[in-house]
């Protein structure tokens, strides 16, 4: 139930599974290290932040229960692991699909030179490379 206070022991307990550090655990919870060290000594977490909380806590608990840190894992420095783990919790957002401009009676052929199209056509605006 999410008015439940989270049992910061249990996250604790999490924590040290994980081979995180406090610092690197506020960095995956996306707080400060002051933040989640008064949490850890029982201060309140504000409403906003207790739902994020949740969320990441969850896809950390999934992690361990799918058997992080695996003996690779284990065996790399303490930044290369968080780095990994931060990868796991944080994935990077997909990159927007490059923006079409219409253009009449002209497009641009594979290697940029126009073409004749007798009709509607585009070009291709951002970062585009040909498959």
């Amino acid at each position: 139930m999410p008015n439940d206070p989270l049992n910061f022991d249990n996250v604790e307990a999490l924590r040290k599974q994980m081979l995180l550090t406090v610092t690197q655990m506020a960095k995956a919870l996306t707080v400060s290290r002051v933040t989640y060290s008064g949490w850890v000594e029982g201060k309140p977490i504000r409403k906003g932040n207790d739902i994020k909380v949740r969320e990441i806590l969850r896809r950390m608990l999934t992690m361990v229960l799918d058997g992080w840190p695996n003996p690779t894992a284990k065996e790399m420095t303490s930044v290369d692991r968080f780095n990994l783990t931060m990868g796991e919790l944080h994935p990077p957002e997909p990159k927007p699909e490059p923006e079409l401009e219409l253009e009449p009676e002209m497009a641009l052929s594979a290697d940029d030179s126009p073409i004749a199209t007798g009709g509607a056509s585009f070009m291709v605006e951002g970062d585009f490379e040909p498959e």
